[in-house]
């Protein structure tokens, strides 16, 4: 959930209903966060979380353990998932010259898969790592107003 300046994690428990709040993490008002949880459950991978637009943040859900991936500040970061297998992510950038899915290992180490000059999106892998889903935005315009130049 976003409460005002903080993105808040909650286990819920549909038999019972209840609720157990694990994780809350202070998030930049202009900041739309894009998140998702490790295969295994454990590490939650965040993506424009705050001023840092260029890294993923893992943070472990029980010991609240931070680390930061840096992939270099010409990327802006804006959509990610985790692999099936959990050792790498998929991200979506965007930088001036357009939008690419990226494959990124815990290094920091990343290969581009797609780049388009469209906005791209909210990338989900396949079960098998065999396929990946994603959105795309485009835009067409064929008239333009210029005023006060």
């Amino acid at each position: 959930d976003r409460i005002r300046n903080e993105l808040v994690f909650t286990d819920f428990n549909p038999a019972g209903g209840k609720t157990v709040q694990l994780l809350r993490l202070g998030a930049d008002p202009g900041a739309s966060p894009e998140w998702d949880l490790s295969p295994d459950g454990v590490t939650v991978a965040i993506v424009n979380l705050d001023d840092a637009k260029d890294r993923i943040r893992l943070v472990q859900l029980d010991s609240k353990a931070t680390r930061s991936i840096s992939l270099g500040h010409a990327k802006t970061l804006s959509g990610i998932s985790w692999s099936a297998d959990g050792k790498t992510w998929f991200v979506t950038s965007s930088s001036v010259r357009g939008a690419s899915i990226l494959n990124v290992q815990s290094n920091g180490t990343s290969l581009e898969l797609w780049a388009t000059s469209n906005l791209v999106d909210t990338p989900l892998t396949s079960p098998d790592d065999g396929n990946l889903a994603f959105t795309i935005v485009t835009r067409n315009s064929n008239a333009w107003l210029i005023e006060n130049f």
